[in-house]
């Protein structure tokens, strides 16, 4: 196993990193994202006696409905199995509220991460699309998305074969988020909310409201840039990330000056 490719580690993860980690990074993709695609958090985060655990969502299979608290249960047991040493979790849009849960079932275990990170998300019970949106959105409508949101390279797109395959792969997720019923708990960790100060789904004060999901400490800091403001400066998020992780969330707001 290497940090660049990884291997699989069961049916829900794929692993990188140390084989006796130190630390692992547990990281939630985004709706419609890959184990892949969001492995770039992977290099710039993940030191050399330390691993990552990027959740493997399931494909979508015609008139089969899962919901997002049950696979976070299933990705949780199978995080407590993977990994025996202190965690830090990460999500990204739909992959923060996995990430809740997860951090939620894991201090149930009493395997509390040092850590959760949510990312261009809405807090948990404020969804961004409703049921009834996700349904009623046209094909045309969601290959839009797909663009607007820049979840493949657009070269990519020319391919009708895989521009179907991410259009199902979002539309599913969406729908799981749309239908998410939150726990009523808060985490028993300190909780780190970042986004984008131009991102309309998770704007700054939608993210504030996350302290209210965590009975320790709450840091939020905002970057210039929209939904997917990391991707023009991860090195910087991700050293905002190790240091909360490092020396424990102090309750703060920040923006960058």
């Amino acid at each position: 196993m290497t940090m660049e490719t990884g291997e699989p580690f069961g049916p829900l993860l794929w692993r990188y990193g140390s084989g006796n980690p130190e630390r692992t990074f547990v990281l939630a993709p985004y709706a419609g994202g890959s184990s892949f695609g969001f492995a770039e958090w992977v290099p710039p985060l993940v030191g050399p006696d330390e691993a990552a655990l990027v959740l493997r969502y399931p494909e979508p299979r015609s008139g089969e409905d899962s919901a997002l608290a049950a696979f976070a249960a299933e990705a949780a047991e199978a995080v407590a199995e993977a990994a025996t040493g202190p965690l830090v979790l990460l999500g990204h849009s739909m992959g923060a509220l996995v990430a809740y849960e997860m951090a939620v079932r894991l201090g149930r275990r009493s395997r509390s991460p040092l850590l959760l990170v949510v990312s261009a998300s809405r807090p948990p019970g404020q969804p961004a699309i409703t049921e009834a949106e996700v349904l009623g959105r046209t094909g045309e409508q969601w290959r839009a998305e797909v663009l607007a949101q820049g979840i493949v390279d657009e070269e990519m797109l020319d391919s009708p074969r895989v521009l179907d395959f991410v259009v199902s792969r979002l539309r599913a997720n969406c729908l799981l988020a749309a239908r998410y019923r939150p726990s009523a708990e808060r985490v028993s960790c300190p909780l780190l909310a970042i986004g984008g100060d131009a991102d309309a789904l998770a704007p700054p004060e939608l993210l504030a409201r996350w302290a209210a999901h965590t009975s320790r400490d709450f840091l939020s800091k905002t970057y210039s840039g929209g939904h997917f403001y990391y991707r023009d400066q991860l090195p910087s998020v991700c050293r905002e990330v190790l240091a909360a992780a490092g020396s424990g969330a102090a309750r703060r707001t920040e923006r960058p000056s």
